[in-house]
């Protein structure tokens, strides 16, 4: 449900090129939700006092706070050639760029940022607010990758990533976390018109000896079993909420991380929760999540 009476995405910009990326990404959404479209940057003052007061005496934070001026508006202008039919507006705002796309975060539907900025006064898309903000914003976080180059992926590509090719991939556990991951992405991949992938972790339990041991049979059955709760249900909601949809499933053996960032260099979107249960499948939520960000080719989301 929005939070305004109409949908609204919020992407931050800096001037760089991978804001631009986060921009067409933004834009290109808003277009198939018919959702507005709002675009800040950020400029904040030094905090040394005397650097502060060397930038008021000379103006320069006037200038920065032009110069960040003069980048939202290009954004706001090209942003309306990609969704004519949204409304698109532009701020610039005094303050952190972390504090300030938190700040955003609670009115927006969606907040879009880049994976990593030019790291000027007026940057607003750095890796390290990316990650902050993906962790502690209080709506859906898009982190955009500027270039995925997948020919370039490597020992990455797996027969696994191949088979996610072009689709919206969700990792689940179980948890609510990962119950409003799954209906983002369904939205999303019907949105786009794109297949969605339900990925699941079956954590391998560790051999106790070189031998067979009897009891490891049913371990891996109970594993199985609850992948198996996990999943069906899913891919089957995400059938009622969109008829249309194409869903498959895949449960991977451990190493959800690994998994995820490989499917992500043929995915078109990686979509995870911000937290998962704290259990062994929970892992593909907890710190998998920060794996996914730091490493993911595609676009992720972080779902709060």
């Amino acid at each position: 449900m929005s939070r305004r009476d109409h949908p609204t995405i919020v992407v931050g910009v800096d001037g760089s090129w991978q804001a631009e990326r986060a921009l067409e990404w933004a834009a290109e959404d808003a277009r198939r939700r018919g959702a507005d479209l709002r675009i800040v940057t950020a400029v904040r003052a030094p905090v040394s006092p005397a650097t502060s007061a060397a930038f008021t005496a000379g103006n320069v934070l006037d200038a920065a706070r032009e110069a960040a001026q003069v980048a939202v508006d290009a954004a706001v202008e090209r942003a309306s050639e990609l969704a004519p039919a949204s409304r698109v507006s532009g701020e610039v705002r005094a303050g952190s760029a972390a504090a300030v796309l938190q700040q955003e975060s609670h009115y927006a539907d969606l907040l879009v940022t880049g994976s990593r900025g030019h790291g000027s006064l007026a940057g607003l898309v750095l890796g390290s607010v990316s990650v902050a903000v993906a962790t502690s914003a209080r709506c859906p976080v898009v982190v955009v990758r500027p270039d995925r180059r997948p020919e370039h992926a490597g020992d990455d590509l797996t027969p696994f990533s191949w088979a996610t090719a072009g689709r919206v991939v969700v990792g689940i556990d179980g948890s609510e976390g990962a119950a409003r991951a799954l209906a983002f992405a369904a939205d999303h991949a019907a949105r786009a018109r794109l297949g969605l992938t339900i990925v699941s972790a079956q954590p391998a339990p560790a051999p106790r000896s070189r031998w067979l041991d009897p009891s490891e049979s049913g371990t891996l059955t109970t594993l199985a079993l609850d992948c198996e709760a996990v999943t069906r249900p899913a891919a089957a909601l995400a059938r009622m909420a969109h008829p249309r949809l194409d869903v498959d499933v895949q449960v991977v053996q451990d190493g959800a991380g690994g998994c995820l960032v490989s499917a992500s260099h043929q995915a078109a979107l990686v979509v995870l929760g911000n937290r998962g249960r704290p259990s062994l499948t929970g892992r593909l939520l907890g710190s998998v999540s920060r794996t996914v960000l730091c490493a993911a080719a595609s676009p992720v989301v972080v779902v709060h």
